[in-house]
């Protein structure tokens, strides 16, 4: 997950047009994946990863305002 929502940050910040560079945006997505880090437990860690996979769709299809991206 971490993977393809790091291949996506450029293509994001461009549909968004974000004033951010591709190096810090990724540096965010990177400290959002370490305040889950000690995660252990497979059924939380299975719906953190739903929900992230839905979170990359819904801001690749459009389906977020900026505001809301720039809330993450």
């Amino acid at each position: 997950l971490f993977r393809d929502i790091c291949r996506q940050v450029p293509t994001v910040l461009t549909i968004y047009d974000v004033d951010m560079t591709v190096t810090e945006a990724r540096g965010v997505v990177k400290a959002a994946f370490a305040k889950n880090a000690g995660v252990t437990d497979a059924r939380t860690i299975a719906i953190l990863n739903h929900k992230g996979r839905t979170e990359l769709q819904e801001a690749t299809l459009q389906y977020k305002t900026k505001a809301q991206l720039m809330a993450f």
